[in-house]
């Protein structure tokens, strides 16, 4: 229902091989301004100089076209939980996901920002993790779980816990992941997997920090543009590296597992599944995916033991 949908990104073949000269220009000359551009030089570089040169190149340049209005393109977030199923004949695999959708708000700051989505991807991490050693043991219908988002679109802010699936063992599956969002909810984390957690994200930390150092320049030109056209905070390496250490440092298994709560009681839980379409039939319907979803707070839960045996077999 939004502005993407039916669109692809290049357009129809009707479009392309109808484009003419005329139009190219007119697009060029609405879009390509001056007042709609920013100019971001990495490298190893007189930075006086380039930014001399860049204004005596630029500060001349005028705008020509009409100006027009830009669309509104903001995905409306979705307010009540769905399903959907769909069949692919070039899919060899199956996967499923359950997403928490909420709109990207502001905490005030863009430290309480960066704070709230750290202790978040700690908490579906953790999940994520639960639920894999669940298949590596054998113990689930799917092949995988991990951590990922849809958070495709500005503004919209889509967490979610992904899994490889058939499609005979889709509902298990999307069970799986609903039951494990509502026991966290009921139950919290463990301590034992929050500190595993936490010292996996402070070996990334730190990785970040010890590589600071040889990023390649294509990489920092890729953090300016999402600074400039999505308002993406942006620090240096040892600033990034000390607060989130800080924010390492202060968060507690209570934090985390109250701040995933909080996330699952404000969203709309959104599933999705896409099947190698000979396996769509046997399937789940979307239906009945969404009642598994709408009944996850009636079905009895126990809670995980805080460690799980490794077993005598490969």
């Amino acid at each position: 229902g939004s502005q993407y949908d039916g669109h692809s990104p290049i357009g129809g073949r009707e479009a392309i091989e109808s484009i003419t000269p005329d139009a190219l220009r007119r697009f060029y000359d609405d879009w390509y301004r001056p007042d709609n551009a920013a100019v971001i030089v990495v490298g190893d570089i007189d930075v006086a100089r380039v930014e001399r040169e860049l204004t005596q190149r630029f500060e001349t340049a005028t705008s020509r076209g009409s100006s027009p209005d830009r669309t509104d393109i903001t995905v409306d977030v979705a307010t009540e939980p769905q399903a959907l199923v769909v069949g692919d004949d070039d899919q060899a695999e199956g996967y499923a996901f359950v997403t928490l959708p909420l709109a990207t708000s502001s905490l005030g700051s863009p430290e309480a920002d960066f704070q709230r989505d750290l202790l978040e991807r700690l908490a579906f991490d953790m999940i994520a993790t639960r639920l894999d050693n669940d298949a590596l043991r054998g113990e689930a219908p799917f092949d995988q779980a991990g951590r990922s988002s849809s958070s495709i679109v500005r503004a919209l802010s889509a967490p979610e816990i992904s899994v490889s699936v058939d499609g005979d063992g889709l509902a298990e599956s999307v069970t799986a992941i609903v039951d494990e969002y509502e026991r966290v909810v009921r139950f919290g984390f463990a301590a034992s997997e929050f500190d595993r957690a936490v010292a996996s994200q402070r070996s990334a930390n730190q990785r970040g920090l010890d590589g600071a150092a040889s990023r390649q320049d294509r990489s920092f030109a890729d953090e300016y543009v999402r600074h400039v056209l999505e308002d993406e905070w942006y620090v240096m390496a040892r600033q990034e590296f000390d607060f989130v250490d800080e924010v390492l440092n202060r968060a507690t298994v209570e934090t985390v597992a109250y701040v995933f709560a909080d996330r699952y009681a404000s969203s709309a839980p959104q599933v999705f599944a896409a099947l190698p379409s000979d396996e769509v039939d046997g399937a789940a319907t979307a239906d009945e995916l969404l009642a598994i979803t709408t009944g996850a707070g009636a079905r009895p839960l126990d809670q995980r033991a805080s460690t799980a045996a490794v077993g005598d077999e490969l």
